[in-house]
């Protein structure tokens, strides 16, 4: 596998588990646990500044981008707007980049291309290290995972019926 793409998978891996932390606190709250303000904040910092900002802009400033160059259609994102609808929502659109948008990048960019692609992911990911926000939401990320550990089961059960994750 192209280093580029790992580099994209490891990112959904990280995503995912973090889902798993956002279902975990959910599930908390729906039985009666406080929603507690500095959580939803941290977690919508985390989907926002992460996955938006940093996995987002590898995949669409960068990937997409060069797949399009070389005649791959244009897609509309994803609207999400509760967390309910948002879990399922991000692991079906994972599993579909991991699945098929990938295996096909790496059919359609020559290895020079994927080299590239590689450079411009670490200079995309030196800028965000170099102003902090790259450390600071992955630190995020383990704060919400250790504050709302993801369910083992539900893990497994949503690996199963998506494919996320399953495997690796």
């Amino acid at each position: 596998m192209a280093k580029a793409i790992e580099v994209l998978m490891n990112e959904h891996r990280l995503i995912e588990r973090v889902l798993g932390s956002l279902e975990t606190f959910a599930i908390g709250v729906e039985g009666g646990l406080a929603p507690e303000r500095p959580f939803v904040a941290d977690y919508a910092a985390f989907f926002r500044g992460f996955a938006d900002a940093c996995h987002h802009g590898k995949e669409e400033d960068i990937l997409f981008q060069r797949m399009i160059e070389r005649g791959f259609p244009r897609e509309t994102g994803l609207l999400l707007e509760n967390a309910t609808g948002f879990i399922p929502l991000l692991r079906a659109h994972i599993l579909k980049e991991d699945r098929i948008l990938y295996p096909m990048a790496e059919r359609l960019l020559t290895g020079p291309e994927m080299d590239a692609m590689e450079t411009e992911f670490e200079a995309f990911e030196r800028t965000m290290r170099a102003d902090g926000s790259y450390d600071r939401l992955t630190g995020l990320a383990e704060k919400l995972l250790a504050a709302f550990r993801p369910d083992p089961g539900r893990m497994a059960e949503a690996a199963q019926m998506v494919g996320c994750g399953a495997g690796r």
